[in-house]
């Protein structure tokens, strides 16, 4: 719900109608897009300039899209799960978009089903994506993103190791997830600066050689991670106290400070790998917080 204010009293409107009330003054924009501009015309623009617009289906993308040859908000806001907005005419709204883009897209049941169709439109755009998640599957879509990423906040899925060096210098945050990669997969450092976070995303007990693969096979040059997490974990406490071990052995350091150890909560374990009071066999039981 949310306040509406009219004649100096407020009203709570459902979120539906707000989006009604949306869609009207959009269609109010193109009713007033006639081909010779007035002051009318001009400061109505100059309103949608200030707005932040947000499509969450099908419906609202239509209806917006024909709108922004003529009229930019502020930001635009896409979060529709990506079969949704296959059926759309995504493509067309991004050639036609000017300016700053976030773009959510979900579906639970697909986490790891790549994005690049829907990435790959954004090569050559006049968009500037400062927010996105989804998930990236080839070398073109990394091309794609980062043609278009500007100062964003970036929280992409790998079903495999990429290469993001393109998108160095591009954004302001940087999450990556992923599975636990086979011991025998190449590295392929992340980008260094600001330095990323690694979510390792289901790990079975005993796995823990593979997931320190995994972080060493990601790890940025320099080996300093933002955050260093595994999700969805079925590792023992004597699975965590070796992959903290190695991980301290192959000299990767997350950010954070105090003894290197690691905080459970439910199935997610939080690693903190420092160079302080280094974990050793004999006081690990100590160090672990599980």
């Amino acid at each position: 719900m949310e306040h509406v204010e009219k004649s100096e009293r407020f009203y709570c409107l459902p979120q539906s109608e707000l989006v009604d009330i949306k869609l009207e003054l959009i269609h109010d924009v193109q009713n007033l897009l006639a081909p010779s501009k007035n002051a009318e015309q001009a400061a109505l623009a100059k309103l949608a300039e200030d707005e932040i617009w947000t499509i969450n289906n099908g419906r609202e993308l239509a209806e917006i899209c024909p709108t922004l040859p003529h009229v930019q908000p502020r930001l635009l806001t896409v979060s529709m799960e990506a079969p949704d907005l296959r059926a759309t005419q995504w493509a067309e709204l991004v050639t036609r978009r000017v300016g700053d883009v976030e773009l959510r897209l979900g579906g639970l049941e697909c986490e790891y089903d790549a994005h690049d169709d829907l990435l790959q439109p954004l090569l050559g755009s006049k968009i500037r994506l400062v927010h996105l998640e989804g998930c990236v599957g080839t070398p073109a879509a990394v091309a794609a993103l980062a043609s278009v990423v500007h100062n964003a906040r970036l929280t992409i899925r790998m079903p495999a190791p990429l290469d993001l060096s393109a998108l160095s210098g591009t954004y302001e945050q940087l999450g990556v997830y992923t599975f636990p990669l086979p011991t025998t997969s190449p590295k392929c450092a992340l980008p260094s600066s600001p330095s990323p976070a690694l979510p390792v995303d289901g790990a079975d007990e005993g796995s823990w050689e593979a997931v320190a693969h995994t972080v060493a096979s990601f790890a940025p040059n320099g080996d300093r991670f933002g955050e260093l997490d595994v999700l969805d974990s079925e590792l023992r406490a004597e699975d965590v106290q070796l992959l903290l071990l190695r991980l301290q052995e192959l000299r990767v350091r997350t950010g954070g400070e105090g003894d290197t150890r690691a905080e459970t909560h439910g199935s997610k374990v939080h690693l903190y790998i420092t160079d302080d009071c280094k974990l050793n066999s004999e006081s690990a039981q100590h160090k672990l917080m599980i």
